[in-house]
């Protein structure tokens, strides 16, 4: 199989957000995705301001508004009684809150945003290996059960996931480290007196942490109000005190899982390209997965869009580092890991002092660096 188009493997938000970007400027990419049909998953919940804002230029940001929930603070606390309150609206921005909407509708609107501009995910289509090639890059693929077929194109971005194919394929490390306890998220209707207008974060004795924020995803919306709740100890609903709530029928989706922090020893090998969780990775707690990938989708548009994709791992690749070491701060600290562990209970209080504050918006609301639009 021959063929000038470049190519995009993986439909998740970064592939589909670098395949419209590239198509409002002229540039139709090839997009392929291993999956049969989209996930209806909520997986990544949270969209932040600087997404809101990269999006707005395409047309695509007052349709995410329209069906998400506007979260205009976080709340730190050893109890809800006790609780810190991070308002948002200090943030000097067009969109001064993070927008609460599944990872599921992000990717359908994206999609029907693509397909607008004239291209369709090629599903259950599975990229097997790929590298350069002397007249570019080259992808050898295989959709459904059929054979294994060479696609020659002038560059290649990977935005495959976590155990990215194209990553392994170029030889690229994943340098970084996984936390040693297992993490566990529950999503389940509950019935609770939290503002469902905030993200909670809970700090408890001996090391536990408890996150919960709403999930916004119409599908649900059978179920009551749902909420996400993840915590570095097992059945996250179960320890949910009387003051948090008490879920109103069994979970929706469970999961237990490990968190990495990982960054690419470099992102690109001649003209094939990382980006999102093929580059970077970390924990869910800085909300800032699927938001920086997306960042990355639209510093690599614009890079090719001006013929300059060459410098993109010179251009991006410390941006995200510098973020996933924050992120790894974090969560290492509220989780009772390295050397602020100790004074991880004191996080409440330190919130409410103004430059604490509002370097944890910042780094919250994706505002900790400048907007870079390649």
């Amino acid at each position: 199989m021959h063929g000038d188009a470049p190519l995009i493997v993986g439909a998740g938000p970064v592939g589909l957000a670098a395949a419209v970007f590239l198509a409002a400027g002229g540039v139709r990419a090839r997009v392929i995705e291993k999956r049969a049909a989209p996930s209806l998953l909520s997986k990544a919940l949270a969209i932040n301001p600087r997404t809101l804002e990269i999006l707005a230029e395409f047309g695509i940001a007052e349709r995410l508004l329209a069906e998400g929930r506007k979260i205009v603070g976080a709340k730190f606390g050893t109890d809800p009684g006790r609780a810190a309150t991070v308002p948002f609206s200090s943030l000097k921005h067009r969109y001064p809150f993070m927008l609460a909407l599944s990872q599921a509708a992000t990717e359908r609107i994206l999609e029907s945003e693509l397909e607008r501009l004239g291209v369709r995910v090629e599903r259950s289509t599975e990229l097997m290996r790929c590298g350069p090639s002397e007249a570019g890059a080259r992808a050898f693929v295989r959709a459904g059960s059929g054979p294994e077929v060479r696609l020659d194109c002038p560059w290649i971005l990977a935005a495959d996931g976590a155990h990215s194919t194209a990553r392994a394929s170029l030889g690229i490390a994943f340098s970084g480290d996984t936390m040693p306890e297992q993490w566990h998220l529950a999503d389940a209707a509950l019935d609770t007196g939290l503002a469902d207008d905030h993200a909670h974060a809970f700090i408890l004795a001996r090391g536990e942490f408890l996150f919960m924020i709403p999930v916004i995803d119409h599908t649900l919306a059978a179920h009551g109000p749902v909420w996400r709740m993840f915590s570095n100890r097992q059945k996250p609903l179960e320890r949910l005190a009387p003051t948090l709530g008490r879920p109103t029928a069994d979970p929706i989706w469970e999961s237990a899982f490990t968190i990495s922090h990982r960054v690419a020893d470099r992102f690109q090998r001649a003209p094939v390209f990382l980006a999102g969780d093929a580059a970077h990775i970390h924990s869910p707690a800085g909300a800032r997965g699927m938001n920086l990938g997306i960042e990355d989708a639209r510093v690599f548009a614009g890079m090719v869009l001006r013929g300059s994709a060459d410098r993109y791992d010179v251009r991006r690749r410390h941006v995200d580092a510098a973020v996933v070491r924050r992120v790894r701060l974090l969560t290492r600290t509220v989780s009772g890991h390295g050397p602020l562990a100790p004074f991880r209970g004191l996080l409440p209080a330190l919130a409410r002092l103004a430059p604490i504050r509002h370097a944890m918006v910042a780094t919250l609301t994706g505002t900790d660096h400048p907007l870079d639009r390649g």
